[in-house]
């Protein structure tokens, strides 16, 4: 093989192989990990804007839920976000910064066989919802 024809097939493999890197895989963990399905989405919006929004995912093998806050209108800019979860009745489980650019948590509650109460925060706009997701 000519020197030039194995620089052209180096160069070839070398950006294959970095292209191929950068591609996600196809069965990427969500922000709960592998595992965890969706739910449902909670917007979290002030007045008409829409903020944010509460996460919910479950994991049937632990019987673990999950929740996240996931920025949309600031997403990028640091700023006050929260969530927090619990199984209803129990004690809450929670993260919040005054410094999160996408998402507060993730938070996880064992909730199997019970409802769940939940609470999340962009900025001033908040969400609370009670005895939700039972079973």
């Amino acid at each position: 093989m000519s020197s030039k024809l194995a620089a052209v097939v180096g160069s070839v493999l070398i950006a294959g192989g970095l292209l191929t890197g950068l591609a996600a895989p196809a069965s990427a963990a969500g922000p709960c990990g592998s595992g965890y399905g969706l739910l449902t989405s909670y917007p979290i919006k002030s007045g008409d804007e829409l903020r944010a929004y509460l996460d919910v995912y479950y994991s049937s093998s632990s019987g673990k839920n999950c929740a996240v806050t996931r920025a949309t209108k600031f997403a990028g800019t640091p700023h006050s976000m929260g969530v927090g979860m619990s199984r209803s009745g129990s004690t809450w489980v929670s993260d919040s910064s005054e410094n999160y650019a996408y998402y507060a948590g993730p938070v996880y509650v064992s909730a199997r066989g019970s409802c769940i109460d939940l609470w999340a925060n962009d900025g001033w706009a908040s969400l609370q919802l009670n005895k939700v997701h039972c079973g």
